[in-house]
């Protein structure tokens, strides 16, 4: 019984993180590409949102994901097979998130006009998201 309470603690904390760390990264984006404030004062505020929300939430998810592999690996790796198709995406938005955090500095340096990366930032962050979610939950193959 001890070992599926934690399974489950970890599978939460896992979606908690996700929840956290995608929204902070689409309000960071939001912020970073704002109009209506300085692009200067949109960086700071876009590398605050990075570094107090998204880079907290990410190493959250980092742990619980890899604990919660760690407990049953044949199951994700062997069994069924959607994990590499989702830790895949996952690769792809940890690179998004370093490239965004990366462009939020030179944004808030002033040695950027702006940090955000563009239009299809957060069709593609919503896409991952909801991808490894279908994924995670239907576990098609």
């Amino acid at each position: 019984m001890m070992a599926m309470d934690l399974r489950l603690a970890l599978t939460a904390a896992h979606v908690i993180g996700n929840l956290v760390w995608t929204g902070a990264l689409l309000g960071a984006w939001q912020v970073a590409s704002s109009r209506e404030l300085p692009s200067k004062s949109a960086g700071l505020l876009a590398r605050r949102l990075h570094k107090k929300l998204t880079i907290p939430a990410f190493f959250l998810v980092l742990a619980a994901g890899i604990a919660r592999l760690t407990l049953d690996p044949d199951l994700y790796f062997h069994a069924t097979h959607f994990m590499h198709v989702k830790l895949t995406l996952a690769l792809v938005l940890i690179g998004l998130h370093h490239v965004a955090g990366a462009r939020y500095r030179r944004q808030a340096e002033g040695t950027s006009e702006t940090g955000a990366l563009g239009p299809w930032f957060p069709y593609l962050v919503l896409g991952i998201a909801a991808s490894s979610a279908y994924l995670a939950v239907v576990k098609p193959f």
